[in-house]
């Protein structure tokens, strides 16, 4: 039902495992990462990169050429996931206050 509540609410797709969830929105040739959560016990597995490359693998079969997402520094944790998305390639693009917003480009396009 949850799952449900989000798409209806913010309009947002979830991809969940046992191990955790990972919601996403694609639109136009970005697929925009929201929000990402895995129980404590499965941290430092690979579920978070296990999520992230099912999403990834949904946007390259939409067409998509950038993944995007936010790290918000006022959050606890903040700075493991921000190390992680650059590890996963992502780099930054704009900060504004508290949130980091940054981009993987999954493919090269002409003119881009």
């Amino acid at each position: 039902m949850w799952k449900d509540y989000i798409k209806e609410r913010e309009n947002l797709e979830t991809l969940e495992t046992e191990h955790g969830f990972l919601t996403y929105e694609i639109y136009d040739d970005i697929c925009f990462m929201s929000d990402i959560y895995i129980k404590p016990e499965f941290r430092n597995t690979k579920a978070a990169f296990k999520l992230f490359s099912a999403v990834k693998e949904e946007a390259v079969s939409q067409g998509c050429v950038f993944i995007r997402g936010q790290v918000d520094s006022s959050c606890i944790g903040w700075e493991k996931s921000l190390s992680y998305m650059k590890r996963l390639g992502f780099r930054e693009f704009h900060i504004d206050n508290n949130l980091t917003y940054l981009q993987l480009k999954l493919y090269n396009v002409r003119g881009i």
